[in-house]
C-alpha cells in the first residue's frame, strides 16, 4: 500500500511538472511574439505622424494624418492642412495632409504661445494661448470646427478683461467686458447683438462702435 501511494504521488509529481513547463514555453512564446510586433499596432494614433516646422520666432509641433483623407468638406468650416514646412487653412476645402491630434507652438525661448487639438483638420476640445510672459492669454473651446461654449480673455498680468458665450460658432448669451469696478455686458441670440446697450453709454457714436466691435468678434480669421 505505502509502494502504491509512493508511486502516485511520483506520478503526479511529474504531472504537475509537464504542466508547468508546458505554461514557461507558452509564457516564453507570448513573449517573442509581442517583440516582434510593430509597435504600431498598439497605439492609439497609429495613423498620424508628428511634423515640426521650425522658423526665426516660432517651433510648430503638430500631428498630421499618415495619408491624404478622402472627405466631402463642409463650406461653413475651415480645415487646417500640412504640406512641407507650412500648415494652411481654407474654408470648405484642403489640399494637403490634415492635421489630426495635438497642436502646439512654441516661441524662440521654446515658451508655450498656442495648443489645441484638431480632428481630421477641425479644431476640437480646447485651445489656449499665452501672452509672452507665460500669462494665459485665452481659452476657447470647439466643437467640430466651431466655438462652441465659454471663451475667456486675460491681460498680461493674468487679469479676466472679457467673457463671451458661443453655441454652434455664433455668439449667444452674454457678452462680458470685465472692467476695474464694473461688468458691461451685451447680450447674443444666434450672433446677433440684441438692442440693449450698456449702461452709460448714451450717443451714437458709442453704440454704433460698440455694435462694430461686436460683431468682429463673431467673425474672426482661420488662423490656429
Amino acid at each position: 500500500m505505502v509502494l502504491v501511494k509512493v508511486s502516485l504521488k511520483i506520478m503526479l509529481n511529474k504531472i504537475n511538472n509537464n504542466q508547468m513547463v508546458k505554461l514557461l514555453k507558452m509564457k516564453y512564446l507570448f513573449c517573442i511574439i509581442l517583440m516582434h510586433v510593430p509597435v504600431k499596432f498598439f497605439a492609439q494614433d497609429y495613423n498620424t505622424r508628428l511634423v515640426v516646422i521650425t522658423s526665426k520666432d516660432s517651433i510648430i509641433q503638430a500631428n498630421v494624418l499618415n495619408k491624404k483623407k478622402e472627405i466631402e468638406p463642409k463650406p461653413e468650416l475651415f480645415y487646417f492642412w500640412y504640406i512641407p514646412e507650412v500648415v494652411q487653412a481654407n474654408k470648405g476645402g484642403f489640399h494637403g495632409l490634415l492635421l489630426h491630434g495635438e497642436y502646439t507652438v512654441l516661441n524662440h525661448h521654446k515658451t508655450l504661445v498656442m495648443k489645441g487639438y484638431f480632428e481630421e483638420g477641425l479644431k476640437v476640445g480646447p485651445w489656449k494661448r499665452w501672452h509672452a510672459n507665460g500669462q494665459l492669454k485665452s481659452f476657447s473651446q470647439f466643437r467640430d470646427g466651431v466655438k462652441d461654449g465659454e471663451e475667456y480673455f486675460y491681460n498680461k498680468e493674468g487679469k479676466l478683461i472679457k467673457t463671451l458665450h458661443y453655441k454652434d460658432g455664433m455668439l449667444h448669451g452674454d457678452y462680458l467686458i470685465h472692467g476695474n469696478d464694473t461688468i458691461i455686458t451685451v447680450n447674443y441670440h444666434k450672433g446677433e447683438a440684441q438692442e440693449e446697450v450698456p449702461a452709460g453709454v448714451k450717443n451714437n457714436f458709442f453704440i454704433e462702435w460698440y455694435r462694430q466691435l461686436f460683431k468682429r468678434e463673431g467673425d474672426k480669421g482661420s488662423n490656429p
